[in-house]
């Protein structure tokens, strides 16, 4: 499992609550996923559909 998150610290803090969790970029770890689950409170989209 990787955590993505804009802000590297809270992505980091999140992962460390999982025993098999990585942090990384949003990018990398959509990229490497067969499932992503997106929380957020944006008003524009933050992953483009490729």
């Amino acid at each position: 499992m990787v955590v993505g998150g804009r802000d590297p610290d809270r992505a980091e803090a999140l992962a460390a609550r999982h025993p098999h969790a990585t942090a990384d970029s949003v990018e990398v770890a959509v990229r490497g996923s067969d499932v992503v689950l997106c929380c957020t409170g944006a008003r524009e989209p933050v992953l483009r559909r490729t």
